[in-house]
């Protein structure tokens, strides 16, 4: 019996015999497809909670050339809730595989409501021109890596997965979270195969907009994606956006719509810059997510050396000053508390509803402070200035507020590092219900200053550009 109701088998795996090849003669471990189905078993059942709870059809009789499609297979795709895609040049050339692909749209209803149903495995760099036009929209599962200085492609588990390879076992996990949460929401539905019901509501699910990056930061991407899904949340963009800056602008600001937080991962390299892209894919990116307001939240790795970045653009959009440069692990931390924080923020607010901050500043930095008072006044945010006679300390146990910001212009380094203590120790102190906290960086900016020496992962580095977003985080109207 099925886990979806109606079907007789859950999953249908579509491949070409060539791709099921033993890698290693005699060792029919290194059979990477049958492989995939075995490990997707397990991981499935395991997910969904009981053993043997998902049916997997896979064909081993070897179909080969121009064969047709067997009465026996084109039975099991029309009774089968999903199908996945093992993507490759010998996929492409094969007839049957493109025969299991249209019988399985036509008895699903057609390309529309097949979209959400086809798992794309990539096994090798293929071009989006040469995709077949049903999932030339999908994005898919990239098992193979790509060097970014030789361009060699390597299929990941070659010849078979070893425990240390992790950039297949996070992509095999993403796959398998994203196959049962279709799954279960088919036998939700309890439908017969020839209707195709709407999508299911989502149950108040947060969607995180995890933001498109180079091929050198994809097992990362899926990582942070992969964790997400486990975590409770929804991930967009679930789709491949066109390439032409207004319609990638386009698609972007309807998935922004529903993103409760934009999510930025940098690394070395970044996408190719034109007359009609001039900050490339990471710039537009990030200017529809600030364009539409969304809440932030922007990483790097902290050993990643930016001096050496040759491009001076990038460079520069990796020193920004919003973004966090730390392990991949408390990024995905911090995206999590960036979320719980939303969840809570009417906690965050003064009993009345009213969203009140605590700017502290030395005497030096008091116009700032100042500056920063009218800004708020303008986003109709009440606001305290707490100048630097009186102790930061004191006035956090005596008053409740929703954001805490420390101002870094003229003052001394270590002025504004002992503050960041006190933060610090606030933070720890309320976990979940804890203020945001800011360092405001006025000019000259932070490159030019003695670096905070002194950082805790939920500590904001902001400055007037990135101030609105920050704003947004607190529920400002």
């Amino acid at each position: 019996m099925a886990f979806v109701p109606g079907y007789q088998h859950d999953v249908f795996i579509s491949y070409a015999n060539i791709d099921d090849e033993m890698s290693i003669p005699g060792d029919s471990a290194t059979r990477w497809v049958s492989t995939l189905r075995q490990m997707l078993q397990t991981r499935l059942d395991q997910k969904l909670g009981r053993r043997d709870a998902v049916k997997i059809w896979m064909d081993r009789g070897g179909l080969e050339g121009n064969e047709p499609v067997t009465p026996r297979i084109r039975e099991a795709i029309s009774s089968t809730a999903t199908l996945v895609v093992v993507f490759s040049r010998g996929y492409l050339r094969s007839s049957w595989c493109l025969q299991e692909r249209e019988s399985f749209v036509q008895a699903v209803g057609g390309a529309e409501a097949a979209a959400s149903r086809v798992f794309l495995v990539h096994l090798e760099e293929i071009p989006r021109t040469e995709w077949p036009q049903t999932f030339a929209d999908d994005i898919g599962y990239w098992f193979y890596h790509k060097d970014p200085v030789e361009g060699l492609v390597t299929r990941l588990a070659d010849p078979k997965p070893d425990a240390e390879e992790k950039a297949y076992w996070t992509m095999l996990n993403k796959l398998r979270t994203e196959m049962a949460r279709k799954l279960e929401q088919l036998a939700q539905a309890s439908f017969t195969p020839a209707v195709v019901p709407p999508e299911p509501p989502r149950n108040g699910r947060k969607t995180v907009f995890l933001a498109e990056t180079t091929q050198a930061l994809m097992v990362d991407r899926d990582a942070v994606a992969a964790f997400l899904l486990d975590q409770g949340y929804d991930i967009c963009p679930t789709r491949f956006y066109s390439r032409d800056p207004a319609a990638f602008a386009r698609a972007m600001d309807s998935d922004l719509a529903r993103a409760a937080l934009f999510v930025q991962l940098l690394g070395e390299d970044c996408s190719i810059r034109t007359e009609e892209l001039p900050q490339g894919y990471e710039g537009l990116q990030l200017e529809r997510a600030r364009a539409l307001g969304r809440p932030i939240l922007r990483w790097r790795r902290k050993d990643l050396a930016v001096e050496n970045v040759r491009d001076a653009q990038h460079r520069q959009f990796l020193q920004d000053v919003d973004v966090m440069a730390m392990d991949l692990e408390e990024c995905k931390t911090e995206i999590v508390r960036e979320l719980r924080r939303h969840e809570v923020k009417e906690e965050l607010a003064q009993p009345n509803g009213v969203t009140f901050v605590l700017i502290n500043a030395s005497p030096q930095d008091l116009r700032v402070a100042d500056a920063i008072g009218n800004d708020l006044q303008q986003w109709q945010i009440d606001f305290e200035i707490l100048p630097d006679n009186l102790a930061l300390d004191e006035a956090l146990a005596s008053a409740e507020y929703s954001a805490i910001m420390v101002v870094y212009g003229g003052c001394p380094q270590d002025w504004v590092q002992q503050r960041v203590r006190v933060l610090r120790q606030l933070a720890l102190g309320k976990k979940t219900n804890a203020p945001l906290c800011a360092v405001y960086v006025a000019p000259p900016p932070l490159a030019q200053k003695e670096p905070l020496r002194c950082r805790f992962s939920s500590l904001r580095v902001i400055d007037h550009a990135t101030l609105g977003p920050f704003l947004q985080a607190l529920g400002a109207p």
